[in-house]
């Protein structure tokens, strides 16, 4: 698997026309459980960075 950097705006671009991604959202669980980027074609997974 690669792992590549990709701005907000090209995903957004490439998720509109069916491509998918996986989020690794690495903030604290009250953070992500209260804010979270969310589409049809994203899964995030939340793995905080202290634990």
């Amino acid at each position: 698997m690669d792992v590549k950097p990709i701005d907000i705006q090209s995903m957004m671009e490439r998720m509109s026309q069916g491509e998918s991604y996986v989020l690794l959202d690495i903030r604290g669980k009250n953070t992500f459980q209260n804010w979270q980027i969310k589409g049809m074609s994203l899964q995030a997974v939340n793995v905080p960075y202290f634990d």
